[in-house]
């Protein structure tokens, strides 16, 4: 059982290539397999109490090096750093490791995370155990629900007013 992790640090295309279903996907649209894993980590995220980032190689031009999306936090390496460098140091930024999950099927990442006391899980079982059933909901379904304190206002005097 992972409910005692707090933190899980996903290597991102290692993982894509390494469940079957994304990497049919992957192989159509690099995009639209990275969008549908971030789907399924918020999904998961939603179900548990605990941080996730995920790392994918290179930034295309224009993107940011980091996007929080639904409190899952995207890193994109910056080139000449790969993935594997960016997993490392924010595995060595940990201040509790023994509470950190990699999720790598890399032999060098996960040897390294293991030096560093930190959980690993090769990506296949990650994916398998607790991403290939997670609800595939779209973002949007999902979290376009909240009102700001302004928009509640307005509501409440529309419903108010009607009586």
């Amino acid at each position: 059982s992972l409910n005692y992790m707090q933190k899980i640090l996903v290597d991102g295309y290692n993982l894509l290539h390494r469940a079957k279903d994304l990497r049919e996907v992957l192989i159509e649209n690099i995009e639209a397999a990275r969008q549908l894993l971030i789907d399924k980590l918020i999904s998961y995220k939603a179900r548990r109490q605990v941080a996730i980032t995920i790392v994918f190689d290179g930034r295309q031009v224009g993107m940011p090096l980091q996007q929080q999306v639904h409190g899952l936090t995207v890193v994109y390496s910056q080139p000449p750093q790969d993935a594997d460098t960016v997993l490392r140091a924010l595995i060595c930024r940990e201040k509790n490791r023994r509470k950190t999950l990699v999720v790598s099927s890399d032999k060098s990442v996960a040897e390294f995370a293991k030096t560093m006391n930190a959980e690993t899980m090769l990506a296949e079982e990650f994916y398998r155990r607790f991403l290939q059933s997670a609800p595939h909901i779209t973002v949007q379904d999902k979290y376009d629900y909240s009102l700001s304190p302004e928009e509640l206002d307005e509501w409440l005097k529309i419903f108010n007013s009607s009586k």
